[in-house]
């Protein structure tokens, strides 16, 4: 898993199969509110790369609650 931030500094993190056959990332750290992209690549056993990425926002607070 990489994390990109606005400013472009990138963080991967390392992703581990657990017993339930779900895949699982440590925490994440996110030291700065914005828009950042999260880019999951995977190595499939053949030696290619599938590579997904999509935006993720990161606010510094909650929007007040309707209702």
């Amino acid at each position: 898993i990489r994390l990109t931030s606005g400013t472009g500094m990138n963080t991967e993190y390392v992703a581990k199969s657990a017993p339930d056959n779900v895949w699982r990332v440590g925490k994440a750290q996110f030291d700065c509110p914005g828009v950042w992209t999260v880019t999951v690549i995977v190595r499939l056993s053949n030696g290619r790369t599938l590579s997904l990425d999509g935006p993720l926002v990161i606010e510094t607070k909650l929007p007040p609650r309707k209702g």
